[in-house]
This record gives C-alpha cells, structure tokens and sequence, in this order.
C-alpha cells in the first residue's frame, strides 16, 4: 500500500528578536516576489506575506531543492526567518527557507516487475521493491529512452507483462506516477550477489555513485543510487560509504546488466 507523507500540524514560534518558525501554513495566494500562506485553527487564523528573494531557500518535504514554480494555492509549507513587519495581520516575513511538504516530486531510480500494460496512454504499472511505494503508474513520454540487454535500444512496443525494469525518472508522490526518462528492461533476474570484496571507490561516496566489487573472478561496477539501501553487517542503515575500504566484503541485492549490477541494498559484512 502507498504511503502518503502526512503533513505537520499548525504552529507558530516567535521569539524577542523577530524570528520565527511556522510549520503547517496552508498557501493561499502566490506572486513573483511574494507567497502569502495562513495558519489555521478551526475558524481562528494568522495570516502570513512572505517577502522571498534570491537568498531564500526552497525545499521540498524529503530535503531536495525545490524552486518559486512548484509553490502552488493549498500547499502546505514550513517557513523560517524575520518578521519585517509586525504592526498587524498579514505579518510580512523576510524567509530564509520554504519548505513545502506538498512538493513530493524526487528523482528515483525504481527497479520493479512489470504488471500492467496501457499502450494508448502510454503507461505502465510497475509493482515496486519497496513496500511502502505499492504500484507505481510510470508514464512515458516521446523523449523516454528504452534499453535492453545492456546498450541496445529498444521502444515502448517490446516492453511486456512481467518484464523486470528500472525506470529512471522523477516521481511525484502525491499521485504515485513516475514520469519516466529512461527504462532499462533485464534479461536477467535480481538475486543477492555474496562473499564480495571491494576493490575501488568513485571519487564521492555519497550516492548517487559507483563502486568496484569483485564477486568470484568477476568485477562488477555497483551503482548506488540516492534510493540504494546502504547497511552495515548487524543492519545499521547508513546515507553514504564513506567508511567503506578496499577489502572490505560486500553483499549486494540487484539485478546485473553485464558487469552492471544496478543495487537495490548493500550490506558491508565488516562494518558493525
């Protein structure tokens, strides 16, 4: 079943020298250089204007930067900084950062099996590893690229029921629809890759990255994206592999493409 991320309850904090905290503010109109927004409690509410500019920061609900053009009429946003104006209702804010926690569109990487087909529309239904992410509807577009077996390419016609895929592109939480940039279809089924042993790093260790792993007498390049599960060997989860070294023995879930193997979880065995 697909998880909705709920949204904070109404609250504000002002302290003696004008700064604030406001969380759960409904957007209710929204300008070039302004956004106004209320706090509500039944019938009872304050009214915000918020003067945002070139030093304002837009996030959205999960940490990625958003942007003025994704704030619409009844979002429900987050803000913090200075009241500039505090005489009457609308209070005007200087804001140092806006996040809306209606903006859930993220860039993933959804690796799932394929279970329903609308060639018309130009949409399929992907049931996604993650539990929390139930069916995902993915849409296709004229610029999607489809690939196979490695490099080929191939299209939209040969994608078929059960195929198993990664869809790349950007998902937009509240409707659960992945809009897709790229779909990979493997030849290949997911299985657990064991008795790894690291060979080499990328240059950053923070996803999204690569890593050399030798599996037998076979090197594979890892990808970890920013949704690769990265755990230690007594199941701590980790947001990077800054503690990873060479020699290190690695357990890898995913499906290979060649000497590919796109992760869904990593579990370094000596890291506690």
């Amino acid at each position: 079943m697909f998880k909705r991320i709920p949204t904070p309850p109404a609250s504000v904090s002002i302290n003696n020298n004008g700064k604030i905290l406001v969380r759960g503010a409904e957007v209710t109109s929204v300008a070039s250089s302004t956004v106004t927004a209320a706090s509500k409690w039944g019938s009872a509410q304050i009214v915000w204007t918020l003067q945002h500019d070139g030093g304002t920061e837009f996030v959205r609900y999960n940490g990625g930067r958003g942007g003025i053009g994704d704030i619409q009429v009844g979002h429900i946003i987050s803000f913090s900084g200075n009241v500039v104006q505090n005489t009457a209702s609308p209070f005007t804010v200087d804001p140092d950062v806006i996040r809306s926690w209606s903006l859930q569109r993220v860039r993933i990487n959804q690796l799932g099996r394929v279970i329903s087909i609308d060639a018309g529309a130009k949409r399929f239904v992907v049931e996604a590893d993650q539990r929390d992410r139930g069916n995902v509807t993915v849409a296709v577009s004229d610029s999607t690229t489809f690939m196979k077996a490695g490099s080929a390419t191939t299209t939209f016609s040969t994608l078929k029921v059960n195929d198993l895929v990664t869809v790349s592109g950007v998902w937009d939480q509240s409707s659960n629809t992945l809009n897709a940039e790229q779909v990979k279809i493997y030849v290949e089924e997911r299985r657990t890759f064991e008795n790894g042993r690291l060979q080499s790093l990328s240059s950053s260790t923070t996803p999204p990255t690569t890593m050399v792993v030798r599996f037998g007498n076979r090197e594979y390049t890892v990808k970890v994206e920013t949704d690769t599960k990265i755990y230690t060997r007594s199941w701590l989860e980790l947001t990077n592999l800054s503690n990873f070294q060479s020699g290190h023995h690695i357990r890898v879930y995913g499906v290979a493409d060649g000497t590919t193997i796109d992760a869904g979880v990593i579990r370094n065995m000596d890291l506690r």
